[in-house]
Parts: C-alpha cells; structure tokens; sequence
C-alpha cells in the first residue's frame, strides 16, 4: 500500500472556490526509498471543508407503475457558461448546518422546493466513502526531479 505526505500546499487562486497548488509524496510501503512526487491543483471550497451534498429526489409512481421520476434543477453553470440541468448539490456549512443529511434537507428545500419524505443515503454513513464521498477535485502533473 502507498504511502503519502503533503510536501506543500499554497492557495493560488480564490473568489467562490479556492485552487490550491497540492505536492504529494507518494512512497511504495514495500520499499519507503522508492518514492515519487506529484503536483495537484485541487479546486473546493475551504469553508464547506470540501464536503458537499448531492440529493438524489426520487418519486416512484403511486398508480401501479414501476419507478417514478427525478427531480432535477436548471441553473447557470460556470464552466459551460450555460444553463444546465443539476442534481440539487450544496457545500457542507458548519455554521449552517449539523451534518450532510441537514445539508442535503436544505439544499432541497432551498434549490428545488421539496422537503419531507424519507431519507435513504446512497453511500454509507461512518465510512471515507459516504462521510467523504467527493472531497476534492484535482488535476495531477509529474513535478519536475
């Protein structure tokens, strides 16, 4: 299993999201000497800890039918710079709110008008990859020796 550590890190750009400049030393856990470095930029958005809630609103059919529909947003989007149909999505607030399922609840609530019905989680609770699930998005590069 590799190993890593966090060489540097500096904040390179900020407005909404903060891009950070990452260095990462990867070493081999069979062979600690073997290592290699690389760069990230890493884009998120430090207030929300880099968490973020996506909720998935579900309707199964109540007449019979199977499945049911979804319910999507349509809002302006940065990187097309066109409007386009999203899940509805929120960064994690600690000032706001106590958990990823309060944010979620919010979100829903704030971007597509819905609240109540039940709760089901699409990624485990308690785990790196529900607690976790996308913590940041990165762009890796060879650093030069």
């Amino acid at each position: 299993m590799q190993q890593f550590e966090v060489v540097s890190e500096k904040a390179v750009h900020q407005r909404y999201l903060t891009v950070y400049d990452r260095r990462i030393k990867f070493s081999a856990h069979d062979n600690p000497a073997e290592c290699r470095e690389l760069a990230f930029d890493v884009v998120g958005h430090p207030r929300a800890n880099f968490r973020f809630a996506v909720t998935f609103p579900f309707h199964p059919y109540t007449d019979g039918r199977k499945g049911g529909e979804v319910t999507l947003i349509r809002e302006y989007a940065q990187g097309p710079n066109a409007l386009a149909y999203c899940l509805p999505t929120g960064g994690l607030d600690p000032q706001r709110h106590a958990d990823l399922q309060d944010c979620a609840a919010r979100e829903l609530s704030e971007e597509a008008y819905l609240a109540g019905g039940a709760w089901q989680r699409l990624l485990p609770a308690g785990t790196a990859e529900g607690d976790h699930a996308v913590q940041a998005l990165g762009w890796k590069t060879a650093c030069p020796a």
